[in-house]
């Protein structure tokens, strides 16, 4: 769009039409005719040059007005209702315009002469070009009849005139006009550009990879590259050969199209950690894509790791090989390619290097490059990368000298490799040496022979028996950690009853992709023993780790739960059961990061052997009358696991098989609360072990508040444990504090206000941290006072934001607000000051039932605080008169009935305690935070006994 807009006359105050139509646009987020508006902003900059009174832009003006009404008085419930009215509208008068665009294309077609046509496109290789374009066109469906024979009799007319030698169509052959550039993919290589795009054929979108080769490429350099696409395609499908849809020679820049490999070149690929694994089946599926070429009499020729790619399901694709002919006519042209050229001799042979291009490349040659890219991704950096000079690295490879090994590769590795690099081509293997080698490697890591595996679990279940009244049971298999490809995995030993069920089982988790789900590696089906392959999770099973970090003083409990059962819920959302959920099936890998592992696998075990631990059987598994695992099971299995997370031993250990299995036939699930647990915690594992699935939460529940308990646990250790275990006494009633709101919490009540402020707000008030809500037992409502303009003076850059603030935690919290101004209780007035309080606090007793808590706001709370002086008695005086006549007023209030108790919680940056009497100090709970300057806070609380029917 132009950056120079015009007046749009007709629209109050006449506003600037760019203006406009950046408005324009984002109200289109929520009504259906975006396409207009993008309409309309392609045209601006052909309208907007135009004279004031030009009838064109006289007219772009009036539908600018009408669209901007139209979206200004059409309500949204009006226009969802008349939209498919208004889409038929639209399908008829897009069938008008077809039909006069066919119209005036027939007209001017038959009307132009074959010359006219032919000199109207300039230049013998655009004509080429719009032939072949206009004969691709035809092959489109869903053309009006009268469109095709249009086109077809064009056709027939225009190359019978342009009768050149050469002219021949091409299945392949693609228009620029078909392709959507979208953005570009690394840097640029040898030949061209590489970028990301969209092919839009017979009405179909499909995403692809464009590459085009530098523009300087001349006409003569036309059959090198139309010889390219024929022979790539004429080659069969092959899996490890990137697929060619179709490209152009006669356009310029000269491209071609072809599939979209998601997962990047090979070495960025293997980079990514949890790939190292699978290093040589991606190198074998690399061999046998040169295989193929070789046997189609094709020598890739420039092979690396960079046109090596990575497709769905970990396939390797070659590309562009043959390319050395247009490869060496586009880089003598283009001094962006001259540094990629440099670089690409590490890739290359002696004999490539000495041939200069006088000899035919060699199927050896290829071998040789295949190394080169071995050891690039073993290493992680280019060939030779020792040498910043790649004249310097070219010499080396002249005089033959051998490479040196890395020391990311084994001496058993290398011994391999070393032969494919050997500098006299007649020394190294054959291709399908190359294949036996590599296969022989790739059963040696991944079938882990067993002098390189030592046992994890010499002899013992996959169940691990907690209790000694446990038995053993028949059928058992057997956990190793081990070396693959020297990366530390676990492998299980998997005893099956049917191979498909195993197979099933490995594609199920092949596919799972989780940062809480131990990623899976491999299989092995062909023979017994079968055996799966994860990740190795270095820090051990859950519950051992939560007992080295307890002993170090460390409660990581609720964190690591946290991320179980976001795990779990993502296995869920995958529609996967986990089936076999407890201690020993939740791992912790190097990073301390809880992971889900053993999914599915009970469905393995011949049935006599799932019974075992009864303690992890949800009641209606154990009395069969389901047979499979659900997903409410998964939360039974879940609620048990948190159990024994807290206490770190197995539920249900005092009791033994038959006994379990008997209280489950019972209807029965006897756990006592573990002493650690708080009531609301209980509350929960309760509710997910409860006998009957229809009575245990939903998962998505169970989520949000395990996510509680986490922040309530890292609070607790961010405060030294200062806020958890703080009671106050109510009458006879203990009331509990619980840190619930953080400042996260905050953030997250006013996240479309404060997302965009927060580093700035931590940077203001790092002192901030979790004021404290009172959540009274049931009888009785608590009082939590916010003082707005310590609120303020963290979020200050809100301006007037704060009352948006307490509003939207009032809402989070279903709470009630109630301001409360401390002038008002500071003026002389004070019997209107105490009517107004009173009704403040009648209504928020009345609005809120009992066990809710009333957000009671009051502002500048400070000046209630006045400083004290050495002649400050007055002032003493009568700020302790003010806060006794603010308690009597809140606490003795004769219109509230008196079963219910109200406690009393102030927020101030000043500990003003000292300053009143006994009998008002034992009345209230001071929350004392320290002036900001101060990073630690300290919260002195002062207990608080309010019995109402006694008298100050």
């Amino acid at each position: 769009m132009a950056t120079v807009g015009f007046p749009i006359v007709g629209l109050m105050g006449s506003p600037d039409s760019v203006s406009t139509l950046s408005g324009m646009t984002s109200r289109c987020r929520r009504i259906l005719c975006k396409a207009v508006v993008e309409r309309l902003q392609f045209l601006h900059e052909s309208v907007a040059p135009l004279d004031a009174k030009d009838p064109l832009k006289k007219k772009y003006m009036e539908i600018i007005v009408k669209y901007v009404t139209l979206m200004r008085r059409k309500p949204l419930l009006q226009r969802l209702g008349n939209c498919e009215t208004l889409m038929t509208k639209w399908e008829t008068e897009w069938g008008v315009h077809r039909a006069k665009q066919y119209d005036i294309l027939n007209r001017l077609v038959n009307d132009a002469s074959e010359r006219m046509l032919v000199t109207e496109v300039r230049g013998d290789k655009n004509v080429q070009e719009a032939i072949m374009s206009l004969n691709k066109s035809i092959q489109w469906r869903n053309q009006s009849p009268e469109m095709v024979e249009l086109k077809k009799k064009t056709f027939s007319r225009v190359s019978g005139y342009w009768n050149r030698e050469g002219l021949r169509m091409f299945d392949w052959f693609i228009p620029i006009d078909d392709v959507e550039f979208e953005d570009m993919i690394g840097t640029q290589g040898t030949f061209g550009y590489v970028s990301r795009g969209i092919w839009t054929h017979d009405g179909e979108r499909t995403d692809v990879v464009i590459k085009q080769l530098f523009p300087e490429v001349t006409a003569s350099d036309d059959d090198s590259f139309l010889r390219l696409l024929e022979h790539w395609n004429s080659l069969p499908p092959n899996k490890h050969i990137l697929k060619l849809y179709r490209g152009s020679h006669v356009s310029s820049p000269q491209f071609y199209v072809c599939e979209n490999a998601p997962n990047g070149n090979l070495a960025d690929f293997l980079a990514d950690g949890e790939h190292g694994v699978l290093f040589w089946r991606l190198f074998k599926q690399v061999a046998l894509g040169l295989q193929f070429l070789h046997s189609a009499n094709t020598v890739h020729g420039g092979l690396k790791c960079n046109n090596i790619l990575v497709g769905t399901n970990f396939t390797t694709k070659l590309a562009d090989f043959t390319f050395t002919s247009v490869r060496s006519l586009s880089a003598g042209l283009s001094k962006g390619s001259e540094k990629a050229t440099d670089i690409s001799v590490r890739w290359k042979p002696k004999e490539v290097l000495e041939q200069a291009g006088n000899e035919a490349p060699r199927f050896e040659s290829d071998i040789y490059s295949l190394a080169m890219c071995m050891i690039e991704a073993k290493t992680g950096a280019i060939p030779f990368e020792m040498d910043d000079d790649p004249q310097t690295a070219m010499g080396k490879i002249m005089r033959g000298e051998e490479y040196p090994r890395p020391e990311q590769i084994s001496v058993e590795e290398w011994a391999f490799i070393s032969r494919l690099c050997d500098p006299d081509y007649k020394k190294r293997p054959s291709l399908d040496e190359v294949l036996k080698e590599i296969s022989n490697i790739h059963k040696t890591y991944y079938l882990f022979l067993k002098k390189n595996r030592r046992p994890m679990i010499q002899h013992g279940s996959f169940h691990i028996n907690h209790s000694k009244a446990q038995q053993h049971y028949a059928h058992k298999w057997r956990v190793y950690r081990a070396k693959w490809a020297n990366n530390d995995v676990v492998v299980k030993e998997v005893p099956v009853v049917e191979l498909r069920r195993f197979l099933k089982e490995v594609n199920t988790w092949h596919g799972l992709r989780h940062a809480n789900v131990a990623p899976f590696y491999g299989a092995n089906h062909r023979k017994d023993p079968l055996f799966i392959v994860s990740q190795y999770a270095a820090k051990g099973e859950l519950v051992e780790y939560l007992k080295r970090e307890k002993n170090q003083g460390r409660d990581l409990v609720w964190r690591k739960l946290k991320e179980v059962v976001a795990g779990l819920a993502y296995l869920h959302s995958q529609g996967v059961v986990h089936g076999d959920l407890k201690g020993d099936s939740i791992v912790v890998n190097d990073n301390g990061i809880a992971m889900l592992t053993n999914f599915g696998l009970r469905s393995l075990v011949k049935m006599k052997d799932k019974y075992g631990d009864m303690a992890w059987r949800a009641p209606e598994l154990a009395i069969r009358s389901i047979l499979t695992p659900t997903q409410k099971s998964d939360v039974y299995l879940l609620g048990m696991s948190i159990i024994e997370a807290v206490t770190l031993k197995a539920p249900l250990s005092e009791y033994n098989n038959a006994e379990i299995r008997q209280l489950l036939h019972q209807s029965e699930v006897k756990v006592d609360k573990p002493d650690t647990m708080t009531e609301p915690q209980w509350k929960l594992v309760k509710q997910m072990i409860a006998v009957s699935p229809d009575d245990r939460p939903n998962l998505s529940d169970v989520v949000q508040k395990l996510q509680e308990f986490a922040d309530d646990e890292e609070m607790e250790e961010a405060t030294g444990g200062s806020l958890m275990h703080y009671f106050c006494e109510l009458g006879n009633t203990k009331l509990k504090f619980t840190p619930r709101t953080t400042l996260e919490y905050l953030i997250s009540a006013t996240r479309h206000k404060l997302v965009e402020l927060i580093a700035e707000a931590k940077t203001k008030a790092p002192f901030l941290t979790k004021p404290v809500l009172l959540h009274g037992p049931p009888g009785t409502v608590s009082l939590l006072l916010l003082e707005v303009s310590y609120l303020t003076y963290c979020y200050d850059i809100l301006g007037a934001g704060k009352s948006f603030i307490v509003a939207s935690i009032a809402a989070e919290l279903d709470r009630d607000v109630v301001k409360i101004k401390s002038q008002d209780v500071l003026s002389h007035r004070l019997g209107e000051t105490e009517a107004h309080i009173l009704a403040c606090f009648r209504r928020a007793a009345r609005v809120n039932p009992p066990a809710k808590t009333a957000i009671v706001v009051v502002e500048e709370f400070e000046s209630l605080c006045p400083a004290m002086d050495t002649d400050g008695a007055q002032e003493s005086n009568s700020w302790q008169s003010t806060v006794r006549q603010l308690l009597i007023t809140l606490l003795e209030d004769t219109q509230t009935p008196s079963s219910e108790f109200f406690g009393l919680v102030i927020v101030a940056t000043t500990n003003f305690s000292d300053r009143v009497d006994t009998a008002v100090r034992d009345r209230m709970t001071v929350l004392f935070v320290p002036h900001p300057s101060k990073t630690i806070i300290k919260i002195e609380l002062a207990e608080l006994r309010c019995d109402l029917e006694s008298n100050l």
